[in-house]
This record gives structure tokens, C-alpha cells and sequence, in this order.
């Protein structure tokens, strides 16, 4: 669907005759769908994003990736393909037509530097390279089922804050979260497990939907989505619980879980992934949460990012002027503030004295409209 955010007094709508429109290129040769393996990253130092997908049904001993260009050019509704089209990128482990290889989380470290991705069904968490400027994957490296140990499948993946370790969670059997360490010489040896006790039964969760309030969640799913969110935590999903479990001070050298570490209000329960779900007079309701990522816009441009000393601010809009210029941490405090009174469109901000880390940009223009985006120190 192609949104114009100019639409709907700024709050965007879609383009009529320009919805539920196919990707352009794709090439279903040998190849019968997609797996649930979706990205989009933010692009480096120009609006727009690249839109990752992996491929499922697949054959041979090496997986297939689509990447898309995305931006806002009037060519081919701004989508284009950077790999050949009937080549794409092969990298990385197989999905086959097996369901359980087609599920699997697939994430991107909060410099946009490193992806992995889970195949669940032959238990395998791939890590890649990835290169920003050319939507490129390289270095491929695999997490196998004998470091993640026996009968581990993994589902869920997240970085820490600092992009050093990657958390994988298992959906199955007993609840278990195994962190690795992004810097070590051989990730696939650097696992270690993280101590936490969850009140599941041997059948899966103690809240599992098991009668006509809940409909059905599988009773061996027992962990699933990671999320880092905005305040510096990794949170996971429990299929069948009303309420969310919390890992604290990911990127320190013991980070502390617990389970019950975000309620969900009455009636929400989990399901695999960050999606909350409640039953509101028998009609499921969904709310879903996606990765946060902001990103630069089509008005805003932050760049170089990530960035060791300085970001550069660039206002594009016709109908204003950058007002103030904040930088926010992870938790929604305020680090910095620049007032603007010179009717000014770009601003260049010294980010040198600042910690390395993730960081929210907040920048209000003449017309008090604030966008939103975050950066990363390094």
C-alpha cells in the first residue's frame, strides 16, 4: 500500500488505485512463498528503507533473501530490487516447506550493522553482516542446536542496546533464553543460559486458552517474541499469560529476568509474538506491537547515523521550519535541548559528550508537529 502522509490533515491515507498493490521483480521461479522473515531497516543517510524478506519452500543447502529498495520516487511506486531478480542473495540457512522452518524471528542490531534471524523447525540462528549503503548480507555465521542445546527451538531474537549480545528465546518445551556474545572469537561457543524460573506447567502455560474465552494457543508454546523497548529493557512474550516477562540491563555483565515484569490490563493475554490480544464480549481484539525502530522520514533527515561526534539535521517540509531540537534517552528523559529562532532547515548537533548507546531525537517544527527518531553513539 502506498501511504501519502499528506492526506487525512497530516495523518496519512492511502493512495487511491494504490493498494494491496504486488512487490515489483518478484520471481517466484523454483520458489513458492515467503516465510515470516520481514525487515525493514531504516536506509544510511537518505529517507527511505530497505525491506528484507526471506524465502520459504526452498531447496538445496543455501536460503534466499529479496531486498528491496524502498523510497519516495514516482518509479515504480519508489520500490526497486538492487539484487538481479533471478538471482537474489543466497546466504544462510534453508527454509524449507516444513511450517516450523518457515516461522523464526528475524531482527536487525540497533545500528543497522548486524541481522539474525531463527529458523525454528532445523534450529538454527543465523548472523549476518549488513551493509547499510548497499542492502548487502555478508559473514555468515551459525548458531547451532548443539550450542543452543537439546530440543531447543529458537523463535524470538534480540540485541542488547549495545548491539554486543543477541538474547534467542525458546518456543517450546521448558522456557529457556540463551544470550551470545556478538564480540567473542566463535559466537557459536559464547552462549550462556539466563536463570529465571517461569510458573509454566508441563503442558505449556498455566493460562493456556483452553476453553471457549480462549480459543486455542498450542500448550507446548512456552516463550516467544523479544522486543527491545524504550526503556533500555528487553521484554518476551508468553503465549497464554496475562502479562509480559522482562529482562533488565541487557547489556551489563549479569542481567536480571523477571517474569512478571509488564502486566497486560484485564482481559489481555500473549500470544508468541508481541501481539496482545483480548476478548471483549467473545470478539478478539489485536493490538500489535512492532519493532521500534523510528526512522528518518520523508520531511526529516538525521545523518550520519550511527554517528561517533556529530548528527546532521535536515528539514525538507514546505510548510515550516525546525522550532527545537532534543535529545532523549532510551527512557524519555531529556539529555539535551536547542531552540531554534532563525527559521532554519538544517542544524548540525554535537553528540560527542554523550555515552555510547541508544538515543531518541525529538525535533518540533515552527507548525509544534514532532517527529521522532532514534540514533545510536558510537
Amino acid at each position: 500500500n502506498i501511504i501519502d502522509m499528506s492526506l487525512n490533515n497530516g495523518l496519512g491515507d492511502v493512495v487511491i488505485n494504490k493498494k494491496n498493490m504486488s512487490l515489483p521483480f518478484v520471481n517466484f521461479q523454483n520458489v513458492g512463498s515467503f516465510s515470516e522473515k520481514l525487515l525493514a531497516i531504516p536506509k544510511a543517510n537518505s529517507n527511505g528503507y530497505w525491506l528484507i524478506l526471506h524465502f520459504s519452500n526452498e531447496t538445496g543447502v543455501t536460503g534466499k533473501f529479496a531486498i528491496w529498495d524502498i523510497s519516495n520516487s514516482t518509479i515504480n511506486n519508489g520500490v526497486n530490487e538492487p539484487i538481479a531478480s533471478i538471482a537474489r542473495q543466497a546466504i544462510g540457512s534453508v527454509s524449507n516447506s516444513s511450517y516450523a522452518n518457515e516461522i523464526g524471528h528475524i531482527k536487525v542490531s540497533h545500528n543497522y550493522q548486524k541481522i539474525a534471524y531463527a529458523n525454528t523447525g532445523i534450529r538454527y540462528v543465523d548472523v549476518l553482516d549488513f551493509n547499510n549503503s548497499t542492502g548487502m548480507l555478508s559473514n555468515p555465521k551459525k548458531i547451532t542446536p548443539l550450542s543452543l542445546g537439546a530440543g531447543f527451538e529458537p523463535y524470538g531474537l534480540e540485541f542488547s542496546p549495545n548491539n554486543q549480545f543477541l538474547y534467542v528465546s525458546d518456543l517450546k518445551n521448558s522456557p529457556k533464553i540463551v544470550r551470545y556474545n556478538l564480540l567473542a572469537f566463535n559466537i557459536n561457543s559464547s552462549g550462556s543460559y539466563m536463570n529465571f524460573d517461569v510458573s509454566y506447567t508441563t503442558n505449556g502455560s498455566s493460562l493456556v486458552q483452553t476453553g471457549s474465552l480462549f480459543g486455542g494457543w498450542p500448550f507446548y508454546y512456552t516463550l516467544g517474541a523479544l522486543q527491545l523497548a524504550p526503556d533500555n529493557n528487553i521484554y518476551c512474550a508468553l503465549p497464554g499469560k496475562d502479562h509480559l516477562l522482562r529482562i533488565s540491563n541487557p547489556d551489563s555483565t549479569f542481567p536480571t529476568i523477571l517474569e512478571n515484569g509488564l502486566s497486560l490490563p484485564f482481559p489481555a493475554y500473549c500470544a508468541a509474538g508481541l501481539d496482545v490480544t483480548a476478548v471483549v464480549n467473545t470478539t478478539l481484539s489485536l493490538s500489535f506491537v512492532s519493532s521500534f525502530h523510528t526512522a528518518s522520514s520523508d520531511v526529516l533527515l538525521a545523518y550520519p547515523n550511527p554517528s561517533k561526534d556529530k548528527i546532521k539535521i535536515t528539514f525538507k517540509s514546505k510548510n515550516g521550519f525546525i522550532s527545537s531540537v532534543e535529545i532523549l534517552n532510551m527512557k524519555g528523559q531529556d539529555i539535551k535541548k536547542f531552540i531554534l529562532e532563525n527559521n532554519s532547515d538544517e542544524f548540525e548537533l554535537s553528540i560527542s559528550d554523550l555515552s555510547l548507546g541508544l538515543y531518541i531525537l525529538k525535533v518540533t517544527d515552527s507548525n509544534s508537529k514532532v517527529i521522532l527518531t532514534k540514533f545510536s553513539k558510537e
